[in-house]
């Protein structure tokens, strides 16, 4: 794997349009009309933690199913090293967006075959899965870890995604309407449920919309649904942003 540049490219600044429209509606109504520079950026320079990030390129894999159907998958592999100065906890957040609009979440209704027969193919003796991983990250090269995010092909035609990758820093910015400076606000879920809380008058709790700081990558995929594997798949932007 090798380091990636930090640009920003037309593709990404498309791709990030899309994303944080879906981020609150009532943000999206302030973009519409207001300055898009009021959304925050990553700090140039900050006392936040932040973890070393490498990934290689996404690869298509065929998995058969219990029944014997075949359904394609990206596994995006990684490695990320803690050299913050402290252990960490480490919590990936992985969202996909498609140049269709489809959003997609890594791990989602991902069978447990599909990462054995990615770790055959990729003869990782140090590959953990995508569960396993999550926790502390201890500081230092002797701790590093390697895994893969996973997501299943869609259905539609894509020549082009992006790959969100949340959770590699401490950096948080309220997200705020350009045209008040006021929170944008979102209702509170409960840990547990995944249900919006309710105050006592049965009203949703609302709670500020916070942006995190987030790795973007967005590769180009020229192949097909049915044989994604068929073109390769090359690196366009590689961004830091707030999400």
């Amino acid at each position: 794997m090798s380091a990636r540049s930090l640009i920003t490219g037309s593709a990404l600044a498309s791709a990030l349009t899309i994303a944080t429209a879906f981020a609150s509606s009532a943000l999206a109504q302030e973009r519409a009309t207001d300055d898009p520079g009021s959304f925050p950026t990553p700090a140039v320079a900050n006392d936040d933690w932040t973890l070393d990030f490498d990934a290689g390129l996404p690869t298509a894999i065929a998995v058969d199913d219990a029944f014997g159907n075949t359904r394609w998958y990206w596994y995006l592999p990684y490695t990320v090293t803690n050299h913050s100065g402290a252990d960490q906890r480490f919590i990936p957040q992985v969202t996909i967006l498609t140049d269709t609009g489809a959003i997609l979440q890594a791990g989602q209704n991902v069978p447990a075959r599909a990462f054995t027969q990615i770790a055959a193919e990729l003869s990782n003796p140090l590959l953990e899965t995508p569960q396993s991983v999550v926790g502390t990250l201890r500081q230092g090269v002797d701790f590093a870890k390697d895994s893969v995010f996973i997501w299943a092909v869609p259905a539609e035609d894509v020549d082009q995604f992006t790959v969100f990758v949340s959770g590699l820093s401490g950096e948080t910015a309220v997200l705020t309407k350009p045209s008040t400076g006021e929170p944008v606000m979102e209702p509170a879920l409960d840990i547990e449920t995944g249900q919006p809380l309710m105050d006592e008058d049965g009203n949703p709790v609302m709670r500020p919309v916070i942006a995190r700081r987030t790795t973007a990558l967005t590769y180009a995929t020229p192949g097909t649904p049915d044989s994604p594997q068929k073109r390769p798949v090359t690196l366009l932007d590689s961004a830091q942003v707030m999400r």
